[in-house]
């Protein structure tokens, strides 16, 4: 599964608890103005200017699920992402959409392993491969606790954000209609002169302390990220790219019921060749009887069986009941 870029980690940490005074909202569309043209390669930090006192909110929610529109401006389209994100039970898993095309990944870091599940109508296997092998891990990244890989914190990300990066609050803005407060970032990363490097500006977008979203619980959050926009360039082998991206937060909901067991499981049917037995085959008991019911729809016919086994005395009954006009027939089978 291919991501849209290594930054779309920035994007997926989300929901944000903070407190703030705050003024009238003006009117803004909440988009920073296109970066300016140049057949140069710019850093953007050179003329940034950090403000030492300000810091991006960083108290997140350790579950929790979103939809991201990612309309990427410098290729004129637009993909879609859905995120479930829970720390609580170390498991992630996000859904990929573009032209049309839908692909879906697992991550299952109690067992190193992550499920790709491509886009039903393609016919093709889900695939597994170890987490650090896919980019798809990018998406929430890879700690380790007590000796084991565990689901990354976006928590963590943001608070080393404001550790070892330049930013600056700007002010209030609005994104949709819905007021927030934003922060800016500046990167710099590499050295153009010695083969290559990027330098980006991410504006973050948090809604007001007293807005409510309708799936946030009170007690989870006072701030969601509502928006992040990514501009910036990039120079590899003499080739100029600039880039602008904007990533549109909806339907964060969060909380133990917006990482329901379904999201991180591989549909029914769907088999996984080459994965780890995360659950072991049940023993079966020395004495067990079950029903089996089938149905004929052709000739109106149903038959229930029962099934009733005894390993020890290696025994076998067999208890049927046939409803065409209805008898019942009996057999034990010994060895």
């Amino acid at each position: 599964m291919e991501i849209v870029s290594c930054w779309f980690t920035v994007i997926v940490a989300l929901a944000f608890p903070f407190c703030m005074g705050q003024d009238d909202f003006g009117p803004s569309d909440g988009l920073p103005e296109l970066l300016p043209s140049s057949d140069d390669f710019q850093d953007f930090c050179d003329t940034f200017t950090p403000d030492d006192f300000s810091s991006i909110p960083s108290t997140l929610s350790r579950q929790f699920s979103l939809h991201v529109e990612a309309n990427i401006l410098n290729e004129n389209r637009t993909l879609w992402v859905h995120e479930f994100f829970d720390d609580v039970n170390n498991r992630g898993s996000v859904t990929f959409v573009r032209d049309g095309v839908r692909e879906r990944a697992i991550l299952d870091y109690a067992n190193n392993e992550v499920f790709v599940l491509p886009d039903p109508r393609a016919g093709t296997e889900c695939s597994v491969y170890p987490l650090a092998e896919t980019r798809v891990a990018m998406v929430f990244g890879i700690t380790t606790v007590n000796g084991s890989a565990h689901i990354g914190s976006a928590r963590t990300f943001l608070e080393n954000l404001n550790d070892d990066t330049p930013i600056q609050y700007v002010g209030l803005d609005s994104v949709r209609g819905i007021p927030t407060l934003r922060w800016q970032a500046c990167t710099t990363m590499g050295n153009v002169s010695l083969g290559g490097g990027v330098s980006l500006v991410a504006d973050y977008y948090f809604s007001s302390a007293d807005w409510t979203y309708a799936t946030v619980r009170p007690e989870d959050s006072s701030m969601v990220l509502a928006q992040i926009v990514v501009r910036g360039n990039s120079m590899f082998n003499n080739t100029l790219r600039t880039f602008y991206h904007v990533y549109s937060v909806f339907g964060f909901h969060s909380g133990p019921d917006a990482v329901p067991d379904r999201a991180f499981s591989v549909p029914t049917g769907t088999a996984c060749v080459g994965r780890n037995e995360g659950i072991p085959v049940p023993e079966i008991p020395p004495f067990f009887s079950t029903y089996i019911q089938y149905v004929v729809s052709g000739v109106k016919q149903v038959t229930t069986i029962r099934v009733s086994k005894h390993y020890k005395s290696m025994l076998v009954a067999v208890n049927s009941f046939l409803c065409t006009r209805c008898h019942v027939t009996k057999a034990l089978i010994t060895p």
